[in-house]
């Protein structure tokens, strides 16, 4: 049986949410998380958001860089701005 000092805190567990949907758990992880969940509802709520992210730019991947259905192959003034503030802080 488990003990309560046995479940994963939420710093593991929110790994293991971000990590459930990159690649299939190992039974020992997905246990844990599961029992973790079960008494955080913190957590269950970020695995909400996260699945719910993932959705969203599943469905619309070019919003991310301010690419409209309707703005054919060419990046926006904007979005190109973005990318360039981006790079920019990146160097």
């Amino acid at each position: 049986m488990k003990k309560e000092s046995d479940i994963v805190s939420c710093k593991i567990a929110s790994k293991l949410i971000s990590d459930s949907f990159e690649r299939k758990l190992s039974l020992k992880e997905a246990v844990s998380l599961k029992a973790h969940l079960y008494i955080c509802k913190t957590c269950v709520f970020f695995k909400n958001q996260v699945s719910g992210l993932r959705e969203i730019i599943s469905r619309y991947p070019n919003l991310a860089f301010g690419i409209t259905p309707s703005s054919s192959t060419s990046l926006s003034r904007d979005a190109k701005d973005k990318i360039k503030g981006l790079l920019a802080k990146s160097q």
